[in-house]
């Protein structure tokens, strides 16, 4: 069956309102890794992209993107395929590259070291995988769970980040699942850390629900007991926090901007973090 072609745009809309993503906080107050859990988009049509904001800020810092065309040649006596899975780094953000001079993105191993040392190229196109005909080629070629080094630049400080991916045997597909970024600047990375994160299990989650409306923030939780709610935005900073007073908690945020905040709700020795949008 042909799979159905969506618009990243759809998909990211509805990664938001399943508060998909988690923002996870080392042990230390300088040691913070906001990670985006997404479910899989798949490139696989000619023009498909991911367009990744690594700091959910609204601007979009790198795209994935695949091109597909077909070449046919009285020649060559047939129509041949050509394909390119390929990562681009907007303005002044860089990918990490497999050699200094290389026009290709490093596909890194689990735990690689993702800072300054890097080989970084700057906004052009970093190629992953191609493929004309049967004939594929390209560090990314039927690599499974492998990382983007990334590097982003905003108001002059620099943070590091991965996103991880897949790439088919043939080249001609590309999965994007989840990213991260080291929210000090200048802190390394390492390739598919999430930073310190507290495994729960699901009948003992303190939350039932979270989501925004019109500049609120409603939290449903399973019962009240010893929870407290704190809210943060993109940059770590704590906007919001309060001990809930009952099962449902409606909290107005109409003194804050319109963005994204993560809603972090604590029980005992369960943690919980949604993320939405205002």
């Amino acid at each position: 069956m042909k799979p159905e072609k969506t618009t990243p745009n759809k998909r990211l809309k509805s990664y938001s309102a399943l508060a998909a993503s988690l923002i996870a906080v080392g042990g230390a107050a300088d040691a913070q890794i906001v990670y985006t859990n997404v479910t899989d988009y798949v490139g696989i049509f000619n023009g498909d992209s991911y367009p990744l904001d690594l700091n959910n800020d609204g601007n979009t810092d790198f795209n994935v993107n695949m091109s597909k065309y077909t070449f046919t040649s009285s020649y060559y006596g047939g129509s041949y395929s050509f394909r390119t899975i390929s990562a681009k780094a907007s303005t002044n953000n860089k990918i990490s590259r497999a050699t200094s001079s290389s026009y290709y993105a490093a596909a890194l191993a689990l735990n690689a070291t993702i800072d300054s040392n890097n080989n970084w190229g700057y906004g052009s196109n970093a190629n992953m995988a191609g493929g004309f005909g049967s004939f594929a080629f390209g560090a990314w070629v039927g690599q499974q769970d492998m990382y983007l080094g990334l590097e982003l630049t905003v108001n002059s400080n620099t943070y590091y980040g991965w996103a991880r991916l897949s790439v088919s045997q043939a080249a001609d597909t590309f999965f994007f699942k989840d990213y991260a970024y080291q929210l000090t600047k200048k802190k390394q990375i390492l390739a598919g850390d999430k930073g310190i994160t507290t495994s729960i299990d699901p009948t003992d989650a303190p939350v039932s629900s979270v989501y925004a409306s019109e500049k609120m923030i409603y939290v449903n939780l399973e019962e009240a007991n010893n929870s407290s709610i704190s809210i943060t935005n993109v940059l770590g900073e704590e906007v919001r926090s309060l001990v809930a007073e009952d099962k449902n908690s409606r909290i107005d945020m109409s003194a804050f901007p319109t963005g994204i905040y993560f809603v972090t709700v604590r029980r005992d020795n369960a943690v919980t973090t949604s993320k939405v949008y205002l």
